[in-house]
């Protein structure tokens, strides 16, 4: 027996080992992808360490974000030019939960977040803290584009021909179109072959749908209402039509990841980050270059051709007034240059949420402001954005509401156990006094639960030479002032049927082009003028 035993115990030992050396490959294996992955993803690569900047640049971006990232891209497509663009935050690779999807709801009030709020609301937002409404906004590269939730939606037609209207030459539905399908590469299997989509583009966008409920309950729920399912962007938005997402391989897709990154090597190109514009450089009516802080040093880079404001519907604003650029008065107030006099406004959606479904304001009639604080460019602007002053906001909203609460009346939404009860009857007490499912009720809740859905636009909007109201020109251009556009979600003429990431990266491709004075899209209106 003692021998049977000694006998076995080699094998034993054998097998023993065997399993230790498969278990010590696969954890060699798995730490090896690990590594692969986060040095592709997240390590900081030579391109994110401080660049030695030259004195002066061809352009200078100020913002790289949404429309920053698809200037530089585009601009330093020409060899004979050079171009700096300025971020205020860092590296998109210091936080892993940018690039996962699903973690969008831990990137506001992150580092990479300017982390804004409003003033306090005197019609809305009354049931929040302080009353005030937070206004997320990405301090980061890909700038909101690297904290958004993904939504890729591009307005309707309507939208563009109504600003070209209005006096934006240029920016009709037929004028944009092929810009959106320039900078798209759809993944999406039955849109490939569609006249509206791009499929040799930059930025990725893939289907959005996580789950059956989809098509066999909220697209049901919605032919029942008389909606059909539709490609919300093709041919119309109206109607039923699953989420589209700038996804790429189930990462996230940013201006950051998806224009600046592939083209961070090119030697005309230098990107500047944790570098704080404090005033873009202006004499003689003639933007001359910008002053700018990075590690607590203050540096003058001079524009041999432009300077060009994408540091978005909060920042952008904020900049041009802090170089004296703005409301006279207000800019008198702070003891501050004199500026030329604009009427800056903004728009913003805003939502009021019912079962798990949003119903969003997207054309308020409600304006707010945004003002300096004081003339330290590194105190927050002051935002107001006067939600729910218009009475017919509130109209609007319980219109939406009654047609949210009919789908819990629908056969298919019955099936699943969904009805039109209200789920956050009990959690709204300031509106017991009133009837529920009345009028009043609804004015109650709309106005004590507001908030927005991080889409500021139009504080700097285009129109033509006569309009008071415009700040740039169509072509984007700051009135009055020569060397010196602003291209980003500020120019837009009125907000978009939608969320404004999409049109923002078509307006920065279709600015590209003026800048450099060309037509890139030349062959694809000969497909888009007939949609």
């Amino acid at each position: 027996m003692d021998l049977d035993k000694k006998a076995l115990t080699p094998a034993k030992s054998f097998k023993k080992c065997d399993m230790g050396i498969l278990k010590g490959s696969a954890i060699a294996l798995i730490i090896a992808v690990l590594i692969i992955y986060f040095k592709k993803n997240f390590s900081n690569s030579s391109q994110d360490g401080i660049i030695s900047l030259n004195s002066s640049y061809d352009y200078i971006i100020i913002g790289a974000g949404s429309a920053g990232c698809v200037l530089a891209n585009r601009l330093s497509e020409d060899p004979d030019v050079s171009v700096l663009i300025l971020e205020a935050g860092g590296s998109e690779q210091e936080n892993p939960n940018i690039t996962i999807p699903v973690a969008s709801p831990t990137l506001p009030l992150s580092k990479q977040d300017w982390q804004f709020k409003s003033v306090p609301q005197k019609k809305a937002c009354l049931a929040l803290h302080d009353q005030r409404s937070s206004w997320p906004r990405g301090r980061v590269l890909g700038g909101t584009s690297s904290l958004n939730y993904l939504q890729y939606v591009r307005g309707s037609r309507h939208d563009y021909n109504g600003w070209s209207a209005e006096g934006c030459t240029g920016w009709s539905y037929k004028d944009v179109l092929p810009y959106f399908i320039k900078s798209e590469n759809i993944k999406i299997p039955e849109l490939h072959n569609s006249d509206y989509h791009g499929r040799e583009g930059y930025l990725s966008v893939s289907d959005g749908t996580a789950t059956p409920l989809n098509k066999e309950v909220y697209a049901r729920a919605m032919e029942e209402l008389g909606y059909s399912t539709v490609d919300c962007n093709g041919k119309s938005q109206i109607g039923y039509c699953s989420s589209q997402e700038t996804v790429q391989n189930g990462e996230r897709s940013s201006t950051a990841k998806a224009y600046l990154r592939p083209v961070m090597g090119r030697n005309n190109l230098h990107v500047s980050m944790n570098s704080h514009v404090t005033k873009i450089i202006i004499k003689e009516k003639k933007a001359l270059g910008v002053w700018f802080v990075r590690d607590n040093i203050k540096h003058e880079i001079m524009a041999n051709k432009e300077v060009i404001v994408s540091a978005g519907a909060v920042n952008s604003p904020q900049i041009l007034m802090l170089s004296g650029i703005g409301p006279k008065e207000h800019l008198e107030s702070l003891e501050m240059k004199e500026g030329k006099k604009k009427e800056y406004q903004r728009k913003i959606d805003r939502n009021i949420e019912t079962f798990s479904i949003l119903s969003i304001l997207l054309h308020p009639k409600s304006r707010g402001t945004i003002n300096l604080k004081s003339a330290d460019p590194f105190d927050p602007p002051i935002i107001d954005p006067n939600y729910l002053d218009h009475q017919d906001d509130i109209k609007t909203l319980i219109n939406g509401i009654r047609e949210v609460l009919k789908l819990g009346d629908t056969v298919t939404f019955k099936k699943i156990g969904a009805s039109s009860q209200d789920p956050l009857e009990l959690y709204a007490p300031q509106c017991e006094s009133h009837t529920p499912n009345s009028d009043d009720y609804w004015i109650c809740r709309i106005r004590h639960y507001t908030y927005t859905l991080y889409h500021p636009t139009s504080t700097c909007r285009m129109g033509s030479k006569d309009d008071p109201t415009a700040v740039v020109d169509p072509e984007l251009r700051l009135r009055g002032i020569d060397n010196l556009r602003v291209v980003d979600a500020s120019v837009m003429r009125n907000a978009i049927s939608g969320n404004t990431n999409a049109p923002t990266i078509m307006i920065a491709e279709k600015a590209a082009d003026m800048i450099r004075n060309i037509n890139s899209v030349t062959s694809m209106r000969e497909k888009t003028d007939k949609l």
